[in-house]
């Protein structure tokens, strides 16, 4: 690709959170102080997660892509999809950044 004006360099894509304890006991976490530490990713929204890394994996190999920024929210949910995103590229052999961890936002 070159750089002409209004070209786009980067890509975005935005990925939902896999299903949480808070979605199988029908309640809204939307409390900082609460989702942040609590109502993570049930045993479903684990496997949903890896699901998506899958096609987050194979989406990233075909645009010719050698890493992927990750930026998440802090909320259990966000932040325990993510992280397992993150893992499954890094396994595959992508680069993810930050280096250390996802990128809480």
């Amino acid at each position: 690709m070159r750089d002409e004006p209004g070209t786009l360099l980067h890509s975005y894509y935005a990925l939902r959170h896999g299903q949480s304890l808070a979605n199988v006991q029908k309640i809204i976490s939307s409390d900082p102080a609460v989702a942040t530490v609590s109502h993570g990713l049930s045993a479903e929204g684990t496997q949903q997660a890896a699901d998506a890394e899958i096609e987050v994996a194979e989406e990233a190999v075909r645009a010719g892509y050698t890493g992927v920024a990750i930026v998440t929210s802090d909320f259990a949910r966000a932040r325990e999809t993510a992280c397992t995103i993150r893992t499954g590229l890094l396994a595959r052999g992508l680069r993810c950044w930050p280096e250390d961890a996802v990128q809480l936002d």
